[in-house]
Parts: structure tokens; sequence; C-alpha cells
């Protein structure tokens, strides 16, 4: 499977958890970011259990602002 052919939201949720049970965060610590060709931000929740994210939990502010 070719990593950057995920959908941003896979690809966060993929992410943080690598880096979760690595031990590289804490379960609430820190957020991520993906800035798409759109130019459309996709970020994980700041607060929440990053051990446990789902797709659902991801955020998207578009280009153009919305």
């Amino acid at each position: 499977m070719k990593f950057h052919l995920l959908h941003p939201r896979v690809q966060l949720v993929t992410i943080m958890n690598r880096i979760y049970h690595s031990g590289m965060t804490t379960l609430s610590g820190g957020n991520l970011s993906i800035k798409d060709d759109n130019g459309d931000i996709w970020i994980t929740p700041a607060g929440v259990d990053k051990g446990n994210l789902t797709p659902r939990d991801i955020m998207c502010v578009r280009a153009d602002g919305t």
C-alpha cells in the first residue's frame, strides 16, 4: 500500500498511532497536521487520547478558511 495515496485522515491516524505507541507523545499531548494538494489542512484534535484516534476525529480546515 502506498502511504501517500491514503486519505489524509488515515495518514494522520496511522502516524499518530506510531508516535504514541513509540512513547513519543502522551495520551493528550501534541498535534499533527497535513496540508494536502488542494491546500486544505487536516489536523488532529487537542486534548484527546492520541492512542485511540479514528479518522472521524480528524478535522479539516479548507484553503478558503471554512
